[in-house]
């Protein structure tokens, strides 16, 4: 490695580490602003803790200069419906039958329910922003700012912030029970999966798109809000979750946590091949801000490998000039457009 490249790495890891810092500070941050939200507002703590913790993280990304992250992309919209269209599918069918369920009962939506969905809607918004901002523009490319380098390193990158993504879902639990133990370690799984597709998606794999968060963001708080537009929305229950259940819901947990991993699996391979597909170095938006991302935008058409005419250099006398050749290769290139072959 050249003395450029170990200038390189060495900012790419200083970037790493700052990312890291401020994705553990945006926690402190979301709890701090977010009681002085509700406090001088007078609005819902669910809602202004996640109003808080949106403006703390894609503030912090901001800082670090991702502010390709943050714009809207269409691209990115498109990319995550790619990777992720199964998930949806599975989540808009739980939000039918929550909605059967209700319909059936002969139940009425209690009222208020249109400002209710409305700020369910709001609530689920938000924390698509804050969730992608935070575990995946701070924390996963955080990592891939050091990591990145390899392919290797990339998986690694999206497996442990999707774990950490996981536990994040898990707070108050009983550890001698071995039930609430299960749902926990089951409720990490299954959060985990949908969030390494989540991770996937962030990844562009191409020169002349961002690593934009904006698709994952709609995704995940389109995903949150068919999970609770029933619960919250018609019926008016709490928007505080536990994931972990006791007495008569705990095994019925179970078992929803086990099916939920089981039908992400095929959403999680699509993104296993994506990601085999890309071409590293993928050091993220993080490394990107700061220039180390490498190679530049290449129009469609131009190959990555089509050589630059060099200018001939000055005669030396004596030494006669050669006429310079513009296929180097002797092959012509090979029609390449510098972006990673799909595997569907």
């Amino acid at each position: 490695m050249g003395q450029a490249g170990r200038v390189r790495k060495v900012a790419s890891g200083r970037r790493a580490a700052l990312a890291l810092f401020l994705f553990v500070m945006a926690f402190f941050v979301e709890a701090a602003l977010g009681e002085s939200l509700s406090d001088a507002l007078g609005i819902d703590y669910d809602l202004a803790y996640v109003a808080a913790g949106s403006i703390a993280a894609t503030g912090f990304v901001a800082l670090l200069g991702g502010w390709e992250m943050l714009r809207p992309d269409v691209a990115s919209i498109r990319r995550m419906l790619r990777l992720g269209w199964w998930l949806l599918l599975v989540g808009a069918a739980m939000g039918v039958l929550d909605l059967h369920d209700f319909v059936s009962s002969g139940m009425a939506p209690e009222p208020g329910w249109v400002g209710r969905l409305a700020g369910v809607a709001l609530l689920c918004l938000l924390i698509g922003i804050e969730e992608e901002a935070m575990f995946r523009g701070l924390l996963l490319h955080g990592l891939l700012a050091r990591s990145g380098r390899t392919r290797t390193g990339v998986v690694l990158a999206c497996v442990v912030s999707s774990l950490l993504f996981g536990l994040a879902h898990v707070s108050e639990l009983d550890a001698s029970d071995p039930v609430q133990l299960l749902q926990a370690a089951l409720k990490v799984t299954q959060t985990g999966t949908y969030g390494f597709v989540l991770a996937a998606a962030t990844l562009s794999g191409r020169p002349d798109e961002s690593d934009s968060l904006f698709g994952p963001a709609l995704f995940h708080g389109l995903d949150d809000f068919l999970a609770m537009f029933v619960s919250i929305g018609l019926m008016g229950e709490s928007s505080e979750v536990s994931y972990v259940a006791t007495g008569a819901d705990a095994w019925p947990t179970v078992t929803l946590y086990a099916v939920l991993t089981i039908l992400y699996l095929p959403s999680v391979v699509r993104a296993a091949l994506w990601l085999r597909a890309l071409d590293v170095p993928q050091l993220g938006g993080v490394a990107r801000a700061e220039g180390g991302q490498a190679p530049p935008p290449v129009p469609d058409g131009v190959c990555r490998t089509q050589p630059t005419t060099l200018p001939a250099a000055s005669p030396v006398e004596g030494v006669p000039v050669l006429p310079q050749d513009s296929d180097t290769n002797g092959a012509g290139g090979d029609g390449l457009e510098g972006r990673p072959s799909r595997p569907w």
